[in-house]
């Protein structure tokens, strides 16, 4: 699962304080955070390793196909795809 708790990245309760003091919008912020992360655990194996490999490791399209064995085409499409459905998941 991933985690925003990870020693590589922002703890949970930073990224909710950035928006503001205001305890309201820190919660919705970190529900929000954790809502992504469930979806991101929820995505297929090959699309959440695409789109984990973009976001975290700042990887390109081609560079995401040669380390998964995959052609650029394949590559794109489960991308493409991730992100359709974490941003229909968000809405």
């Amino acid at each position: 699962m991933a985690s925003f708790d990870d020693e590589d990245g922002p703890a949970l309760e930073s990224v909710a304080g950035r928006r503001g003091d205001d305890p309201a919008v820190a919660a919705d912020a970190r529900q929000q955070a954790q809502r992504l992360l469930q979806l991101i655990d929820e995505l297929p194996e090959a699309q959440r390793e695409a789109f984990l490999l973009q976001q975290e490791s700042d990887m390109s399209v081609e560079e995401i196909a040669l380390a998964t064995g995959v052609n650029r085409e394949t590559a794109k499409s489960r991308l493409r795809y991730a992100i359709s459905k974490l941003r229909k998941g968000i809405e």
